[in-house]
């Protein structure tokens, strides 16, 4: 006998024995008691860490202890694979995303097997394969049709270094969670999936998972819209105090040709320099300090505001706009700076009326019945470009799901990420493409990760099918999860976006059994009300109370026009 024990040779040989046996590769057996062990999957970021064989090493643990018991156990392992980090590292080391993502793939596989866990390697997955996403589109696709997402404008954490959106969860101290830096609130329209039509239900069925820790059912009641925009700037007429240009932020790129004059904050760079020599523009910053800021009371109070004389140039026409500071605008929301459009949105239309500014329409309505006269009141709903030059004709129409003979959208694996724009919103060859005879484009909006590990535990039980999002007659032998391992900063999310599918299956969260957190992350608290399930969108954001899930897949909805936006599964 050996005096040492070879780790290296030994282990090495129980592994070959084990993958030459396929000895934890398992199906079903209704003769036998089964018991699913899950840990968390993780993210192919490179390489394990200590995290990972800690929580790793406590499933194994579990799992080979009923295995010994002589229950039917099964032990998958998969890859979240989409996220921040794969576009910031291809950013970094200007590579695609899916390249990296899937060498990284290789090597934590090789590292795991390593390690020895007892997995069922034969069900690996990955978030990024179409095989998997195919299906997670066409569940968004199913959403959309029962009424159950839709659309709103509503207010996020935008992150301005990540280019995302937060959740309340993810603003600590008024900063990023991930980079520390100030958050910004914006207004924007939104994707939300609405969780709340099975609020009471998700509520009360929370009461009946009695091995949860209560922590973790907690953070689940307090959480129990995608967002749009985009950045330009307008380049000053002639330079002040070292500033060239005017960035804004606008939810209504439609109505760009019928930008009348700017409006910006009194804290904006611009005025606080204009105001150093001019008194009767320090008084009037000084009074809209005073102002509420308060939602109600901005919408209702006397739009007012002085010229600065600055001028600004129309980034497609060229021709000068006026620069304003006006009382309706905070630095704190966006850029602190507005493209106004009097034509198309009613606060701007009251202020241009107030100092007789022009008012132009660049936007008629779809439908030739339905009034529109500016001489009243601003025209703010969708329709038809018009004024605007080549652009006319053009329109914003509803979105539609893509038909399930069409999934999934694949997405482009050969990308190169430049940090200020999503790829497939750049790519129009991508973008655009054709649906029954109408020009259309796919959405190009995304997901929060925790969508898709809302129902890998389930796709776990049949990755191999191809014709169906679940084996019935397999899930319901496998499901419920017997015992589940992982982090309590993630399981607040993994299990609440998890809770929706469940609900419109007509499962209950019940049908996870145990819980068990490996760790805490500290400063992660439970805060939000009760409301809707936001889709994040292509800017990546995502926000607590009114929940996005964001798409790195995309879901399928297209719009029967010519639009600005798309997504995938969805088309204009």
């Amino acid at each position: 006998m050996e005096e040492l024990y070879d780790a290296e040779r030994t282990e090495a040989d129980a592994q070959a024995f084990w993958e030459h046996n396929r000895s934890f590769v398992v199906t079903e057996d209704p003769a036998r008691e089964k018991f699913y062990c899950l840990s968390m999957f993780p993210y192919p970021s490179g390489r394990l860490h200590m995290g990972h064989v800690r929580n790793y090493t406590l499933g194994d643990v579990i799992a080979r202890f009923h295995r010994m018991q002589g229950r039917n156990v099964l032990q998958p392992m998969g890859w979240d694979a989409f996220g921040l980090p794969a576009e910031n590292a291809a950013i970094q080391n200007n590579t695609a995303p899916a390249r990296w993502t899937h060498a990284n793939i290789d090597y934590m596989r090789g590292q795991l097997k390593r390690l020895g866990f007892a997995y069922d390697w034969s069900r690996e997955l990955a978030t990024c394969q179409p095989a998997y996403y195919r299906w997670e589109q066409w569940f968004f696709t199913r959403l959309y049709e029962k009424g159950l997402a839709y659309k709103k404008v509503s207010a996020v954490n935008w992150c301005p270094k990540d280019a995302t959106v937060l959740a309340n969860e993810q603003v600590i101290e008024g900063c990023c969670w991930r980079c520390d830096t100030p958050v910004e609130r914006r207004e924007i329209p939104q994707w939300f999936i609405r969780i709340t039509d099975y609020a009471e239900e998700l509520l009360n069925d929370l009461d009946k998972l009695e091995h949860w820790p209560e922590q973790v059912k907690t953070m689940q009641r307090n959480w129990i819209g995608k967002s749009r925009g985009i950045e330009m700037s307008f380049p000053l007429a002639a330079p002040l105090a070292g500033i060239t240009e005017v960035p804004i932020y606008t939810t209504r790129p439609d109505t760009l040709l019928g930008v009348t004059y700017l409006a910006i904050a009194g804290e904006h760079p611009l005025a606080k320099a204009l105001a150093e020599g001019r008194p009767e523009l320090a008084d009037f910053i000084a009074e809209c300090r005073r102002s509420s800021v308060a939602e109600a009371d901005m919408a209702t109070m006397a739009k007012k505001g002085l010229d600065t004389g600055l001028r600004a140039l129309h980034p497609l026409s060229g021709r000068e706009v006026p620069i304003w500071v006006a009382n309706f605008v905070l630095m704190e929301y966006g850029t602190g700076a507005v493209m106004s459009v009097p034509g198309h949105d009613q606060r701007d239309w009251e202020f241009a009326r107030a100092y007789g500014l022009p008012i132009e329409q660049v936007i008629a309505p779809l439908d030739p019945a339905t009034p529109c006269d500016l001489a009243t009141a601003a025209f703010t709903e969708k329709g038809r470009l018009l004024n605007s030059g080549e652009f006319d004709g053009l329109g914003d129409g509803g979105e539609i799901p893509v038909p399930a003979d069409r999934l999934p959208v694949l997405l482009p694996e050969d990308v190169e990420m430049s940090g200020v724009q999503s790829p497939i919103k750049a790519d129009p060859t991508w973008r655009r493409t054709t649906l029954n005879g109408h020009d259309v484009e796919h959405e190009t909006d995304t997901f929060d990760t925790f969508m898709e590990s809302s129902w890998y535990y389930a796709r776990f039980t049949c990755p191999d099918l191809e014709t169906a999002m679940l084996d019935p007659a397999r899930a319901n032998y496998w499901l419920p999860v017997d015992q589940y391992i992982g982090g309590i900063e993630h399981a607040i999310l993994h299990l609440l976006y998890s809770l929706l599918p469940q609900a419109d299956a007509g499962r209950g969260p019940g049908d996870q059994r145990r819980a068990v957190h490996a760790a805490a992350v500290p400063g992660h608290g439970a805060e939000g009300r009760r409301q809707d399930v936001q889709v994040q969108g292509q800017h990546r954001r995502s926000r607590g109370a009114d929940r996005a899930p964001r798409r790195r897949h995309r879901a399928a909805v297209h719009d029967v026009r010519r639009a600005a936006r798309a997504d995938p599964g969805v088309v204009r």
